[in-house]
């Protein structure tokens, strides 16, 4: 038998003898104590960050950052909806392997450069339901759809063969929540979550200052997380991975002539994958 809440009201379904209710019943969830009662977390974060141009470039190395997120309180079962809004901040010098032209010869040859500087930021917000087995009464699943913002920004003044770079992805992610409880005295649960941007519903594009806009319009998203709240800290795993294909038409910044490209994309197809780990405080 499966339990859920629909915007306060309660529910009852018969379903090949069974019932759908929003029922309270006596579980670790229950408790006025808890990580289901906080509302805003936020704390440093540590990542491992990896940008692919296959056969052409890459962009590798430790970024620092800043997590911060709120989230909807929930005082007991009867509370039927999850919401959570929140804004991840990183940045790092990293090390660029790839190519640059070589001005007597015009070839491209390999090029490295240590101190590449990056910052990336993302804004996001996710709504779903809270569903509970009764067969489980201490574990919790959320299903959720969100709305996602991610960007990177490149620029490196010391590098004289660099030259600024702004990506951004938009896309409306969905994502599935599992949260069980350990021990109510603690404050105790493990949590683990998947997030899927499906291509249908992103957008991207990559902007080079002075030169093109590259619409990268065919790509996807994925993330996984594990956390455990402990008190009111809580500790996360979470790898996050990116892949966007060829551009298909790039726009001049200075003229806004549109430039369709033929047997060559102006921007070719990338990989972004990053593997976080975050310490937060939970109010």
């Amino acid at each position: 038998m499966i339990a859920f809440g629909f915007l306060g009201q309660e529910s009852l379904l018969a379903q090949s003898g069974n019932s759908i209710s929003t029922t309270k019943s006596s579980s670790l969830l229950s408790q006025d104590e808890g990580p289901f009662h906080r509302q805003l977390k936020i704390g440093p974060a540590v990542s491992y960050f990896n940008y692919q141009e296959t056969n052409l470039m890459s962009i590798k190395g430790e970024m620092i950052g800043l997590n911060l997120e709120y989230f909807s309180k929930k005082l007991s079962l009867e509370d039927n909806w999850h919401f959570a809004a929140g804004f991840t901040y990183k940045q790092g010098n990293l090390k660029y392997d790839g190519f640059r032209k070589d001005e007597s010869t015009l070839k491209q040859i390999p090029y490295e450069f240590n101190g590449n500087k990056i910052n990336l930021y993302q804004i996001y917000g996710f709504v779903g339901p809270y569903l509970k087995w009764d067969d489980f009464p201490n574990t919790l699943v959320i299903p959720q759809l969100g709305i996602n913002y991610y960007s990177l920004f490149d620029q490196n003044d010391s590098d004289p063969y660099d030259y600024t770079r702004e990506q951004s992805y938009q896309s409306i992610p969905l994502r599935l929540d599992v949260i069980h409880m350990i021990d109510s005295s603690s404050a105790s649960e493990i949590g683990y979550y998947f997030i899927l941007h499906p291509s249908f519903a992103f957008k991207g594009n990559n902007k080079t200052a002075g030169q093109f806009n590259y619409d990268q319009n065919k790509g996807y998203g994925r993330t996984m997380g594990a956390y455990c709240h402990f008190f009111q800290y809580q500790i996360l795993l979470e790898y996050e991975y990116w892949k966007v294909e060829n551009s298909s038409f790039a726009t001049n910044s200075n003229n806004s002539a549109a430039l369709v490209s033929s047997s060559t994309n102006y921007e070719p197809q990338n990989e972004t994958s990053y593997l976080t780990l975050s310490l937060s405080y939970m109010f």
